[in-house]
């Protein structure tokens, strides 16, 4: 039997005394796909109920990936994606071996290889990767790997678990200057929920903010707790294309349609995010002839090739981001009005790093993500503060490379900041010994202490405030001083 989520509505309910109510339910599956329950949210039909069924999804989404953890100890487990952003999140697939024998996933791991529940016990690791007939799952954790019809897959780390650190036998290579996951104050998961509402609403969301404040990141958090987290993500920086070939870019082109065109023609950027979500970065900086195809797009919801004369239809999320005063530009006539408005219906402003009223914990959050958690390297108090005291003109951009070159440069505890930082950032005082850890551990405990308090000692409500885990504050409460996780 196909279970589906469903919704009903006020006068759908059979029972008259529950018609002032709408329902949203959808099943929570085992990782054998079997029904373990039913998730339900209901609300007064008076009350606006068009993102219901997703919250219920991304809540189901968070139950059923936590199945995994610890429940299969003695299986090879392969966590994998197509977008190596959302490898770690609910949204990644989930594959459990016997040997080489398929024998327990999650939906989207299935969905990844065009399968259903029925392939359970049914298929081998080498039937449904391009390896050699002999090779084992866990050969490919942390590896690249192609499915059996030859798409790239990006695998993560074997399990999950809450209460333990891996790690690390050595220090990882970044290949990106971009945060693995979202850090933010304590008024911003509030921020992220509202804003998550209004995206699966279909109406344009404005992230503003200076440059390297995370807009990009944010985004791409949006996307992965979205009901379109297995659909594209596609980010288009419209100030690093060039003016004569963003249209190009940007709507795709036919064979012919331009010297110098591909001879196969191009999709373009906007009908490679049918289906998902896209990003216009930086939409400040798109040229005015641009801009009215756009608009054209965003009320017609299809896209005519340069060159063609056939519309193609296309259905994506729309984000734009920008560091420029979108209403000062068009006061200028430098942005269109009309487009302005299309896009205007919610805004959401990132605020830079030194208005964070938290910031030495943000930058401990970053620190552990740096590090992947690897315990053995600690920031000094004297270095954190130093840190904390910074404007960041750069925001994270520039904070998280500082933090990536201190961890290139560390000694087990960081007590004073190499000179071949910038120089405003590198006079750390004098003071400092290898006891600063444990310094450190009681001044971070003290602080979440008094966000609890705040909170009148409701764990959940102090880490939904402060952006973090309900398991990671608790943990991080009761942890006794000096020792490690």
């Amino acid at each position: 039997m196909d279970l589906k989520p469903l919704v009903v509505r006020g006068a759908e309910h059979f029972l008259e005394p529950n018609r002032f109510l709408d329902c949203a339910a959808a099943p929570i599956l085992t990782p054998v796909g079997s029904v373990a329950g039913v998730l339900n949210v209901s609300v007064p039909t008076s009350v606006a109920s068009a993102y219901a069924l997703g919250l219920v999804e991304i809540a189901i989404d968070q139950i059923e990936y936590r199945q995994f953890v610890g429940a299969f100890p003695q299986h090879h487990i392969l966590r994998l994606h197509p977008d190596r952003e959302l490898l770690g999140t609910p949204k990644e697939g989930v594959l459990v071996f016997d040997g080489s024998r398929l024998v327990a996933a999650n939906r989207y791991g299935l969905a990844i290889l065009n399968l259903n529940w029925k392939a359970l016990g049914q298929h081998d690791f080498g039937e449904l990767f391009d390896v050699g007939a002999h090779d084992n799952p866990a050969e490919y954790v942390s590896q690249a790997i192609r499915s059996s019809d030859g798409r790239l897959l990006y695998s993560g780390k074997r399990d999950v678990r809450p209460t333990a650190l891996t790690v690390p036998s050595h220090r990882p290579q970044f290949e990106r200057i971009a945060l693995t996951r979202p850090v933010y104050d304590t008024a911003m998961g509030t921020d992220i929920e509202r804003s998550l509402r209004v995206m699966e609403c279909g109406i344009p969301i404005i992230l503003s903010g200076e440059t390297g404040c995370g807009k990009e990141v944010f985004a791409r958090h949006l996307h992965a707790l979205s009901s379109r987290a297995t659909r594209p993500f596609v980010a288009v920086n419209c100030a690093g294309l060039p003016e004569s070939l963003i249209e190009a870019e940007l709507f795709g082109y036919l064979e012919g349609a331009f010297t110098g065109a591909r001879k196969t023609g191009s999709k373009g950027l906007v009908r490679e995010a049918d289906g998902g979500i896209l990003l216009l970065d930086e939409i400040g900086d798109m040229p005015l002839p641009a801009q009215a195809r756009l608009l054209r797009v965003l009320q017609e919801r299809e896209v005519i090739p340069l060159g063609g004369s056939k519309p193609v239809p296309v259905d994506f999320l729309l984000i734009c981001a920008s560091h420029l005063n979108l209403e000062e530009l068009v006061a200028a006539k430098q942005f269109r009005q009309d487009l302005y408005y299309r896009i205007s219906q919610f805004r959401m402003h990132l605020k830079p790093l030194r208005e964070h009223t938290d910031l030495a914990l943000l930058i401990s959050e970053l620190w552990l993500q740096t590090t992947s958690g690897d315990e053995r390297y600690q920031l000094a108090p004297e270095t954190l503060q130093l840190l904390a005291q910074h404007d960041w003109p750069g925001n994270y951009r520039q904070l998280v490379g500082v933090l990536r070159t201190l961890f290139a440069l560390a000694e087990p505890t960081i007590a004073v900041l190499p000179s071949a930082l910038p120089h405003e950032i590198a006079a750390a005082p004098p003071e400092a010994n290898a006891s600063t850890g444990k310094y450190f551990e009681a001044k971070t405990k003290a602080i979440l202490k008094d966000v609890l308090d705040q909170h009148d000692g409701n764990i959940s409500r102090a880490a939904r405030s402060l952006g973090i885990s309900r398991g990671t504050l608790y943990r991080r409460l009761i942890q006794p001083e000096g020792k490690k996780e």
